[in-house]
């Protein structure tokens, strides 16, 4: 059997002035739990742990200190300590920290525009970071172009400069004697490499999702470039032509101020593939001909539904013998189930990679069929749209001053329209935590009274809507029942039963107002007010009749040859008895009279008999 090569990894923590307070170990005094660390392909990067909180150590976790890990390669990643949250709870004091990537400190810096024509994305990007502590580390050669930002934050240039260049980004630090002493962004044109590695199901995939997600398809875009000048109108490219005889991509008539793709309107237009959904691209081109390719090169990004596949993998590189199986943020990988159908075989990207910091036994990727899906832009671009639709506009006026005040104003209200609802979103936020709270102490609640039932189910009060079985059951009220089959004991001081089945039942004093027994009755006493209708009446003792017994047939005394004599006794002493003998009776009186006479006397007793 391989061994396994378990691995952890220890969090230097600084505190707000990036002095080294701290270093959280796994396997030390003062551990780490539940730690990881993610990274999105140009997306965001975040840290989460716990430690305890009640080592008075951890007080040197602050908000906006810093953290700092080694990934799976051995580069240091740093962190902002934004969010600290303190627990107490059945499984104790906790710390729980929740971190982003060190780079974030850049949406803080802003810039008020950068311009220039022909310059590669290392000139650009050591402009744009030129006031900052990050410096531009590798990067590779993506050409030139002419670059035209608008003011905006320093993270959101980096973005803009990426999207525009190509490339993917990587950040990371260096240290010495304690202290955070470089940062460095890298753009390299791609993470990671094709290394042919095959995810299998039955091998080491061990889970499966797959999302294709088809919210933000369009199938055709209209245009827009640069503004005219004095607010005039933006360009478009109403004035190009494209013919696929002339090698265009698609035709195009002049007049038409929307590209669409034929191919995707057939796939994913409405009405049966005859309606195009239509979207927007707007960028800052002033050539009509370069707008138009621009938009038609947008097109293709949107063109199509996002397919992303969720793997829940044995990374088998932790495996002895196996570090031919490593995979890292970027690897282009094989994907194959043949179960779900359609059947998955696919190549796509390792678009996160999640690092478990305690055990890297458990370490998880996403993948996903296209490169940059996490667009780390998003949170600032939707503050700077307004400066991006009014930017050629303001450029082209004719006093650059007044163009240039109107950018800033309109780039504060912007910021503080974002403010704004970056505060609901905390009020939101708050008030979400709030109702999770609560739900909460409802459960305990609830299982609370749960268990207080189930220990002291005597002290029930409700109402039961199903069965109720139990092995003994303490009533000291009514029980009111539609439809019950109880097959154990009942003790009860007071039950009336409209209607009952008792099989075995054991009643101490019943009164019953009609009741017909078709088996047995077996009692030491009992008075009967009615009619006693039955086939047979048999007894081992004594029947005393209080009145008249009146016989419809015979009176049959004995019955059998070896049964012994048999008499009928009155209460003055006189008797008729049947001999078990002879079939003749003997009658035994101090007299006897037959048809109105005197037979015999008082004086003379005698036994008369009858042959």
């Amino acid at each position: 059997m391989r061994k396994l090569l378990n691995r952890s990894t220890p969090i230097w923590i600084y505190n707000i002035d990036e002095e080294l307070k701290l270093i959280l170990d796994p396997k030390g005094d003062l551990p780490h739990f539940d730690s990881w660390y993610t990274e999105q392909l140009n997306g965001a990067i975040t840290l989460e742990f716990s430690v305890p909180a009640n080592d008075p150590r951890v007080t040197a976790i602050e908000n906006d200190g810093r953290a700092v890990i080694r990934d799976q390669d051995g580069n240091l990643i740093e962190f902002i300590i934004r969010q600290p949250e303190d627990t107490n709870d059945i499984n104790g004091p906790i710390k729980r920290v929740f971190a982003e990537g060190g780079d974030y400190e850049l949406i803080d810096e802003w810039m008020t525009g950068y311009k220039a024509d022909n310059v590669t994305l290392k000139t650009a990007l050591e402009a744009v970071l030129s006031k900052t502590r990050i410096s531009v580390g590798i990067v590779h050669d993506f050409g030139t172009q002419s670059v035209d930002l608008a003011p905006m934050s320093v993270k959101a240039a980096t973005v803009e400069l990426i999207n525009l260049f190509g490339g993917e980004r990587r950040y990371r630090v260096d240290t010495s004697v304690n202290q955070i002493v470089n940062r460095y962004i890298d753009v390299l044109s791609r993470r990671g490499e094709n290394t042919g590695k095959r995810f299998e199901h039955g091998k080491d995939i061990q889970s499966v999702r797959r999302t294709i997600d088809s919210t933000g398809i369009k199938t055709a875009l209209y245009g827009y470039g640069a503004g005219g000048i004095n607010d005039g109108p933006r360009v478009t490219f109403a004035s190009v032509e494209w013919s696929v005889a002339n090698g265009d991509p698609i035709d195009k008539p002049i007049g038409q101020t929307w590209i669409g793709d034929p191919d995707a309107l057939q796939q994913w237009g409405y009405d049966r593939g005859t309606r195009h959904r239509f979207g927007e691209y707007s960028g800052q081109e002033e050539d009509p001909a370069e707008l138009l390719l621009s938009t038609w090169n947008h097109l293709q990004t949107l063109n199509d539904a996002v397919r992303t596949y969720d793997f829940k993998v044995a990374l088998l590189e932790k495996v002895a013998g196996y570090k031919h199986e490593a995979v890292r943020l970027g690897d282009t990988v094989i994907l194959i189930d043949r179960e779900i159908q359609p059947k998955v075989e696919v190549s796509a990207n390792i678009i996160e990679y999640r690092q478990n910091l305690n055990d890297d036994q458990l370490d998880e990727v996403t993948v996903g069929n296209f490169r940059n899906s996490f667009d780390s832009a998003v949170r600032i671009r939707n503050t700077e749209k307004v400066i991006e639709r009014k930017q050629g506009n303001w450029d082209n006026k004719e006093t650059p001053e007044g163009a240039h005040a109107k950018a800033i104003a309109e780039a504060e209200k912007a910021i503080e329209e974002a403010q704004r609802r970056i505060d609901a979103a905390k009020l939101e936020i708050q008030q979400a935590v709030n109702e999770i709270e609560q739900t909460k102490l409802d459960l305990e609640n609830a299982q609370a009274l749960i268990d207080d039932t189930l220990a002291n189910p005597q002290n029930y009060n409700g109402e039961f809507a199903g069965d109720l079985i139990a092995d003994s059951l303490i009533v000291r009220g009514p029980i009111i029942s539609q439809d019950a089959t109880i097959t154990g004991r009942i003790a009860a001081a007071n039950a009336t039963f409209v209607n009952a089945t008792i099989e075995t039942g054991n009643i101490i004093n019943a009164n019953i107002q009609n009741a017909t027994i078709t088996g047995t009755l077996a009692g030491v006493g009992g008075t009967f007010t009615g009619d006693l209708v039955g086939a047979r009446i048999t007894s081992t003792s004594v029947i005393d009749v209080a009145t008249d017994i009146r016989v419809g047939n015979n009176i049959y005394l004995g019955g059998e040859s070896h049964i012994p004599e048999k008499m009928i006794r009155f209460k003055s002493g006189a008797t008729i008895t049947s001999p078990a003998v002879s079939s003749g009776i003997e009658i035994s009186a101090e007299y006897f009279y037959a048809n109105g006479y005197k037979v015999l006397t008082e004086a003379d007793p005698i036994t008369a008999r009858f042959g």
